[in-house]
């Protein structure tokens, strides 16, 4: 699964908040597979709104941002400068872990579960 990836980091994006904005709102939307429409209908807010801030014309206020991100199960932070990089982060380790186990027996998964569970037992 390939990732879409910025173009400029998150530091250099930092000074255009639509562009970051319009990015993290496309992935998240891609990423839970779903259309323009089908977020639009889901979060209330407009597909012509949805579609302008994808494209980085413009932001949408701050309910839609409320309403779009619950749509989207992320929370409002996820729009931030710096959550670009997070968030890619995290897919791309999703992704990794899921491939490894596509070659995993149920036991070898079973027993990564138990070493997941101690290693966020330890950070608790």
């Amino acid at each position: 699964m390939a990732l879409i990836r910025p173009r400029r980091d998150a530091a250099c994006m930092a000074q255009n908040p639509k562009k970051i904005f319009g990015q993290v709102l496309r992935r998240a939307r891609e990423g839970l597979g779903i259309s323009q429409e089908e977020l639009s209908a889901r979060s209330g807010v407009s597909v012509d709104s949805i579609s302008r801030a994808e494209r980085a014309i413009a932001l949408p206020g701050w309910e839609a941002v409320l309403e779009l991100s619950k749509a989207l199960g992320i929370t409002p932070t996820h729009f931030a400068p710096g959550a670009v990089t997070d968030a890619a982060r995290l897919r791309e380790a999703q992704a990794e872990l899921a491939s490894l186990t596509m070659a995993m027996s149920i036991t070898e998964i079973q027993k990564l579960i138990e070493q997941a569970r101690l290693v966020v037992g330890r950070k608790r």
